[in-house]
């Protein structure tokens, strides 16, 4: 036979277990959430009462599950939303209350109220109205579940008699009786048999396993849709909603669902443990009270969330910013709450495209509001058309004056996403070759600019200047790679200053002119380049040739160097110089030279406040580890050309991308091309 709680907690002839201090187990005396029922001295505080509280915390804990850092005890407050006495507002103190314990171990406290316990003494009778009686004793546990709107079932117990109660979802303040309780599902319990939650994976990217799948459009629609297993024909099926009211529904559960994703990632990485989503449920182990209670929290939090993040940056005037009111709630029945999850629960709506969310959702809308309230939405063909037009950069502003499902909007930001994307995968890809050199060498780069910022600044005279991180720099830089071969930049090149004036020695004839402008930051490729007519460059201009290495001297926090690719002339804001091919390998030197160490020794000597520059001897008098062994430059040389020509594939694809969009909405535009889907 199986025992219900109430019969677990029958005291036949008041056998009680704790009736003396010292039978208490010591894990529970000396846990902080039980201190509140103990003197100083080890004893009860309420000799007739506490014995009955901790013999309930104990059936809790090891029958039901519920951990001890989920309870508190003995909680004062002001109960004003339930029972009122004399018609004064009702303060109370409830004997215990377990939480629901997701987010134990993320620091603070924990706030969603999931089980209220009140206790009495074992001689009170059952359904008696003395004063502090049962009767007493059940309209206060009332107050405190009318007082909570998470809280789901409430205990009410002498050790004599105890009996269990739900709240009634149509009539929060009515409690119904039930035979027992569903075993409490820890966050740690429920991690492990969930297939849906979130771990730590030092091998996938953010270190973040999650198992979620983007939708596709097809499938998206078919989750949502009004086939009878869709979530719109759910909520209009179990909770009577209209059509409109159904898509309102859905937008929440949606929106708690967005929450909820990151949400549980972050909690991951703040506690070092998996968990499971909130979004999640497994047949036979989740409690639906329990889901319905965590979905209601998120879109609690997910709602707090916005109103944060936008007052962070409107402050408290946010008006119709905000998607949701204070009292828009997501609360269903508790079987309605299962069906969505479980069709939400594979699917991940951040992985998801905006064309695909953004798509799919608009047919909703379309078909429940278009013919009733004359809505109109842009077709993706013509959105998809006119965000090819516009080719918006991540530094434009965007604005959409009629916006309405914000699907333009949403579009920018994707086209946005996708092209930084890829020029960031590229920029990553020059850094990593960077530090491979390092890495090559035995140099721990990072730890070493540790070192140099932590040098006692000095203040030495250099060139008629006062430039102390400079001095600092070139003195020390031998002693920090005291392991290494230092080399000055002077012992492996030599500058070339042979200049041309184009528009008076060569007006007529078309020359390869390199700018500042033509070097990429940090990464060292020609970008933007075009022949130009000598006649145009009316300046004296430093002639380079094949090889050489060209290093920007204006502004040199800029990080401009680039080895030539061809004959030509440059800027005079650029220095040229020619590597000695028996000392150093140009492709190894060119990636020192563009790295961290060359700009820590450079910068601090640059001179001059609007447009600052560095001198060719500063340049050349920076020291970078050269090893003497040329063969093992060129090897590192070769294997740093082959990973820049990888990255350079990297960047022209991206490119590509943009190139290719650009001229179909240009075909498209003449008529050249129909507007598609695609």
């Amino acid at each position: 036979m199986i025992l219900t709680l109430a019969d677990r907690m029958s005291f036949a002839n008041f056998t009680n277990p704790y009736r003396k201090p010292a039978d208490v187990p010591e894990d529970y005396r000396k846990h902080p959430n039980l201190s509140k029922l103990f003197k100083a001295d080890g004893t009860y505080i309420r000799p007739a009462e506490d014995p009955v509280t901790i013999w309930a915390i104990a059936l809790l804990h090891q029958e039901y599950g519920v951990p001890l850092d989920a309870l508190e005890l003995e909680l004062y407050a002001d109960f004003s939303e339930g029972m009122h006495q004399g018609g004064r507002r009702y303060q109370g103190r409830a004997d215990m209350i377990v939480y629901d314990d997701r987010y134990i171990g993320a620091g603070g406290g924990l706030d969603v109220a999931f089980i209220m316990v009140e206790a009495m003494e074992p001689e009170k009778k059952l359904e008696g109205t003395e004063p502090e009686g049962w009767v007493e004793h059940l309209n206060r546990l009332n107050a405190y579940m009318s007082a909570s709107p998470s809280a789901r079932y409430a205990i009410l117990t002498s050790g004599t008699h105890t009996k269990i109660y739900r709240r009634d979802l149509e009539y929060p303040r009515v409690l119904q009786e039930i035979g027992d309780l569903p075993k409490y599902e820890s966050a740690r319990s429920a991690a492990e048999h969930s297939p849906f939650k979130v771990i730590l994976n030092p091998s996938e990217p953010d270190g973040i396993q999650t198992g979620l799948q983007p939708l596709t459009r097809d499938k998206f629609r078919e989750v949502l849709g009004d086939t009878r297993s869709g979530c719109h024909s759910i909520l209009r099926d179990n909770e009577g909603l209209q059509p409109q009211e159904a898509v309102d529904a859905i937008v929440k559960f949606l929106f708690a669902k967005w929450y909820d994703e990151q949400a549980t990632i972050d909690l991951v990485k703040k506690t070092g443990e998996m968990r499971s989503y909130v979004f999640s449920y497994k047949q036979g182990e989740t409690d639906p009270e329990r889901l319905m209670v965590q979905v209601r929290d998120t879109f609690e939090k997910a709602k707090q969330w916005e109103r944060d993040t936008l007052s962070a940056k409107f402050g408290d005037n946010l008006g119709i910013r905000l998607a949701f009111t204070e009292s828009d709630a997501l609360e269903f029945k508790p079987h309605t709450t299962v069906e969505i999850v479980k069709r939400l629960q594979p699917w991940s709506l951040r992985k998801s495209t905006a064309d695909v969310k953004g798509g799919v959702f608009e047919d909703f809308l379309g078909k429940t509001f278009r013919d009733d309230l004359g809505q109109y939405f842009t077709p993706t063909p013509v959105i998809n058309l006119m965000v090819g037009i516009l080719q918006p950069t991540v530094h434009d502003f965007i604005g959409d004056p009629a916006c309405g499902s914000a699907r333009m909007l949403t579009h920018v930001l994707d086209y946005v996403r996708k092209r930084e994307l890829a020029r960031a995968e590229a920029e990553q890809s020059y850094q990593k070759t960077i530090d491979y050199v390092f890495e090559q060498l035995g140099i721990n780069l990072e730890c070493t600019q540790r070192k140099r910022n932590a040098l006692v600044p000095i203040s030495v005279l250099q060139g008629g200047r006062f430039d102390f991180e400079a001095v600092v720099t070139l003195q020390d830089i031998s002693s920090q790679f005291a392991e290494h071969e230092t080399t000055l930049i002077e012992e492996v090149v030599e500058q070339t200053n042979e200049r041309i004036t184009p528009s008076i020695d060569s007006p007529d004839e078309v020359v390869n002119y390199i700018g500042l402008a033509n070097i990429q930051s940090n990464t060292g490729e020609l970008v933007n380049f075009e022949l130009v007519q000598g006649k145009e460059i009316l300046s004296s201009s430093p002639k380079f040739s094949k090889g050489d290495i060209l290093f920007g001297r204006m502004r040199p926090y800029l990080n401009k160097v680039w080895i030539a690719e061809f004959d030509g002339i440059c800027s005079g804001e650029a220095l040229v110089f020619r590597s000695n091919k028996n000392k150093v390998d140009i492709q190894f030197l060119h990636t020192l030279l563009l790295s961290q160490l060359t700009l820590d020794q450079v910068v601090p000597l640059q001179s001059g406040s609007s447009l600052p520059r560095v001198s060719a001897s500063d340049v050349l008098s920076v020291k970078l580890p050269v090893p003497k062994d040329l063969q093992k430059q060129q090897e590192i040389g070769n294997e740093v050309k082959r990973r820049r020509n990888e990255a350079k594939q990297l960047r022209h694809g991206a490119k590509a991308v943009v190139t290719s969009a650009k001229a179909r909405v240009e075909r498209m535009i003449l008529g050249e091309e129909e507007i598609g889907e695609n």
